[in-house]
């Protein structure tokens, strides 16, 4: 064997040898590649999850939310009587007066609350004159706190003040709050255990 045929013969091995290595280069970049992917299809599944899990808690939320405003509006209306209606709109009381027209906002409240009042009185009237009437002693003035007392807080001011809260959580600012704390939150913790996991 000459020389130049030797040498032609390592050169052939040395290109044979570097094929391989560069054949098996190749297939690690693409194993590498497939671990990324994979890595980042996980990394989103967790965040995909979590944010269900959050929508999942915030959407109960503020159905609950909407849950009790409709309770504290039909315990108002049951305590407030007269024929008006209140209801709720926009996060906000709205009085269906028994003419037909309706208020909405600082009116609504108002009449509300007014009527609300007028309630309350009625009830310690009844109560100051059911005692009075069953022969016990009422000085005027032991009659007048009673009237004051239901005045400042019945239970039907009561009522319209818990359907002004609870219609104030219905609200489309307070839902997205509602709904996001907990997609925030959720969100967290994935990130969260993608960093450590």
């Amino acid at each position: 064997m000459t020389l130049i045929a030797s040498g032609r013969g390592l050169l052939k091995r040395a290109n044979v040898g570097q094929a391989n290595v560069a054949k098996a280069e190749a297939q690690e970049e693409v194993l590498r590649v497939q671990r990324q992917m994979a890595d980042e299809a996980a990394e989103s599944q967790v965040l995909g999850t979590a944010g269900g899990i959050g929508g999942m808690v915030g959407a109960n939320r503020a159905f609950a939310n909407a849950d009790k405003a409709a309770e504290a509006i039909d315990a108002a209306n049951k305590l407030v009587g007269n024929g008006s209606q209140i209801g709720s709109s926009g996060g906000g009381l709205t009085f269906a007066e028994t003419g037909g027209s309706v208020l909405e906002g600082a009116k609504a409240t108002t009449a509300i609350n007014d009527l609300a009042v007028a309630a309350d009185l009625a009830t310690a009237s009844e109560a100051a004159a059911t005692t009075a009437a069953a022969g016990a002693e009422l000085t005027t003035a032991a009659a007048g706190a009673e009237l004051t007392t239901a005045a400042a807080g019945g239970e039907a001011v009561a009522a319209t003040q818990a359907a002004s809260v609870a219609a104030g959580n219905t609200g489309a600012m307070a839902t997205l709050g509602t709904v996001a704390a907990p997609i925030a939150i959720a969100l967290g913790i994935g990130f969260l255990f993608n960093e450590l996991f």
